[in-house]
């Protein structure tokens, strides 16, 4: 009888070890056509599109100096579930997208999903699912 009983408490002494391996995702992003290499590339994740591109609204962010053609970026650990991604190339290094006029965007950007060019993007077009098996794209830059 002590045998079964101690069995089922390891059993239940590992399982938030397993629940929480279960929550988390990686992510994996490959930014192609990178210009140059002035200042940096930043990243956010956002689970909800308020104050694009500020980073206060962020799930994770990542900030990385700029290579030119492509680089890849990893996030780990991520709860599985809906996100979009922002970035851009922050050439003056001062960390926000400089814009002509307050719109149109002078450094180079790219948004995951389907956005096209004109307008503000919507969180519903950027909007990709993270599984708990994690995900792998790749985003071209726009200048």
């Amino acid at each position: 009888m002590r045998q079964p009983i101690a069995v089922l408490l390891f059993i239940l002494t590992l399982m938030p070890i397993w629940a929480t391996q279960a929550l988390a995702a990686d992510l994996e992003v490959t930014l192609t056509g990178i210009r140059n290499d002035a200042g940096s590339i930043r990243i956010a994740v956002l689970n909800r599109l308020t104050g694009f591109p500020d980073a206060d609204n962020a799930v994770a962010l990542h900030k990385e100096p700029a290579r030119p053609g492509s680089m890849t970026l990893h996030f780990t650990g991520l709860e599985p579930g809906r996100y979009a991604l922002a970035v851009f190339h922050d050439e003056d290094d001062d960390g926000e997208l400089q814009r002509l006029l307050g719109l149109i965007p002078l450094e180079g950007y790219a948004l995951s999903g389907n956005t096209g060019r004109m307008g503000p993007p919507s969180f519903g077009r950027m909007a990709f699912v993270l599984t708990d098996e994690g995900a792998a794209m790749t985003l071209p830059m726009r200048y």
